[in-house]
């Protein structure tokens, strides 16, 4: 039986990628390992999946050092490749873990074979300096040329990579969920906040923080006059108590804590219109296909998305939602004008969509390569 070594530097805590990967393949025969970083209240080592989770390497939070993220990375390295010789597969996730796999491999003198999972478009990720950048650029460069596999996770991205790398186009594996054939309806918010059958409930799920829309929403249904026309937040982050204010003084706006994967779905099917309205603050986010547009159409919930390139192409093919610019104005104008017939006709078209990209197909991606590897 093989075995694959998992490298993440996060505390693998709401990772779902990870999560589906790492029971795929341990549901088909192989033993997986997730390496990851520690922190107080976590377990160092959990044996509550079907996989073995070590976390092995504090997370420093509390170093104020601007080098923090840098020495935990140099304390993380030695001790997520413990053993190394034991693993036939290290799968690195983000540039971080593929650094790792690297090293790795040199230390087995080329017998551990390299996956390379890019959650993003790395050398272009929110925040970054030009000069950091152009770093990314030039390690990711260097270090793909030794993976055995690479993974993307958008069409646009993959594309990038081929160019910008040379390198034959990477294995596309989206953040899609499982299957839901889950039509019922459910009233969980009408209930939760007193809302009636009038209302049209406009959701948005994941994380509260910058560039995802969550100011834009903000504004624009502190603007928005019908009242049966609501928006709920369900979710954290750095954004938390800011949406907490503005549904404090707004009738239109409500705030939900965020929800396990066990119940997120049903949580999600009791609105009635998803949004997804990432900002094209860097081409990461600009190619990007996150969790949350497909986990609405899994929940059976139409959606409103930004102008960006993958979001824009599925929405429009499959007929399923509304496409806005990254404005106030333009937000305004859909929620304004879309009607609840206008929210039926788009879900007699989620059927198509949801048979077209769900977990069930990317693992079979998935499964494929590794049969390749070995």
């Amino acid at each position: 039986m093989k075995n694959i070594l998992f490298v993440l530097r996060n505390h693998f805590v709401n990772d779902s990628r990870v999560l589906k990967e790492a029971t795929t393949l341990t549901q088909n025969g192989l033993n997986v390992t997730v390496r990851c970083l520690w922190d107080e209240g976590l377990l160092k080592k959990d044996l509550s999946q079907e996989f073995i989770v070590e976390r092995v390497c504090y997370s420093n939070r509390k170093c104020k050092s601007k080098f923090r993220k840098i020495i935990t990375f140099l304390k993380f390295i030695p001790k997520s490749i413990k053993n190394i010789k034991s693993f036939d597969v290290v799968h690195g996730h983000d540039l971080d873990g593929l650094i790792i796999a690297v090293i790795a491999k040199a230390i087995s003198f080329g017998k551990t074979k390299i996956v390379y999972d890019a959650h993003e478009y790395e050398a272009e990720r929110v925040g970054l300096s030009s000069f950091q950048k152009k770093i990314f650029y030039l390690i990711e460069f260097i270090f793909i040329k030794f993976a055995d596999e690479v993974i993307c996770v958008s069409e646009s991205i993959a594309n990038e990579y081929v160019k910008n790398y040379k390198i034959n186009k990477p294995k596309l594996i989206l953040n899609c969920p499982s299957f839901n054939d889950d039509t019922n309806t459910y009233n969980y918010f009408r209930e939760k906040f007193n809302l009636s059958s009038d209302h049209i409930i406009f959701l948005y799920q994941g994380l509260l923080g910058p560039n995802r829309g969550v100011n834009l929403l903000i504004d624009a249904f502190m603007s928005v006059e019908d009242k049966n026309k609501v928006l709920i937040f369900m979710g954290y982050g750095s954004l938390y108590e800011k949406v907490s204010i503005a549904s404090s003084k707004s009738d239109n706006i409500f705030l939900h804590e965020a929800v396990s994967p066990e119940v997120l779905l049903k949580h999600t099917a009791s609105a009635d219109v998803g949004m997804v309205l990432i900002e094209n603050a860097c081409l990461s986010y600009y190619y990007c296909l996150p969790n949350k547009f497909f986990e609405y159409s899994q929940a059976n919930l139409p959606v409103i998305v930004s102008n960006l390139p993958e979001l824009t192409k599925i929405t429009k093919k499959y007929e399923t939602g509304l496409v806005v610019e990254e404005n106030k104005k333009s937000i305004v104008a859909a929620v304004n004008g879309i009607s609840k017939s206008d929210i039926n006709k788009f879900k007699e078209n989620i059927p198509k969509l949801k048979n077209d990209y769900n977990w069930g197909l990317q693992e079979d991606v998935l499964l494929s390569l590794y049969k390749n590897l070995f």
